[in-house]
């Protein structure tokens, strides 16, 4: 994994309407929105390399596709 500015791991963010815990190590750190602007404006201010769409945006492939095409470095999974 290459580091960020400022000497940071680049991070991981979830996009769920859900609760989602972060404390299990699987998702340790990330960060939780839970709507597709408050992800957008994540996207433009933070260093993410990793997008997880969970819940019911796992099942949007829009929101899938605009993520990829729109922030090509960025990592985009889908979570049932």
């Amino acid at each position: 994994m290459q580091l960020a500015a400022k000497g940071r791991l680049p991070m991981e963010m979830i996009i769920s309407r859900e609760k989602i815990t972060t404390r299990s190590n699987k998702h340790a750190g990330a960060i939780v929105v839970s709507t597709a602007l408050d992800a957008i404006a994540k996207l433009e201010g933070a260093t993410i390399a990793r997008v997880v769409l969970a819940g019911s945006f796992a099942a949007d492939p829009v929101l899938a596709a605009f993520i990829s095409e729109a922030y090509p470095t960025v990592h985009v999974e889908l979570e049932a």
